[in-house]
């Protein structure tokens, strides 16, 4: 998905987010294209160490079309 941050800089963002007494959502996204059910189901654990207590939500990947992850898609 091309995430440009470490898992660790996440958690870090998490707990200063609850360390301010912010509600933290968290929105993951599964079925994208060449993903494995282990790695769907290490996501959804990850999610999970963020403590989510404003919100959780994981949604079915949907490519947009004319997208990189659309082309990736159809291919």
């Amino acid at each position: 998905m091309k995430r440009n941050l470490t898992d660790k800089s996440m958690l870090e963002a998490a707990r200063y987010i609850h360390s301010e007494g912010i509600k933290l959502c968290t929105l993951n996204f599964v079925d994208v294209p060449h993903e494995t059910p282990e790695q769907m189901w290490k996501t959804v654990d990850f999610n999970g160490q963020f403590n989510p207590n404003g919100g959780s939500m994981i949604n079915s990947f949907y490519p947009f079309p004319k997208t990189e992850l659309f082309h990736l898609s159809v291919k």
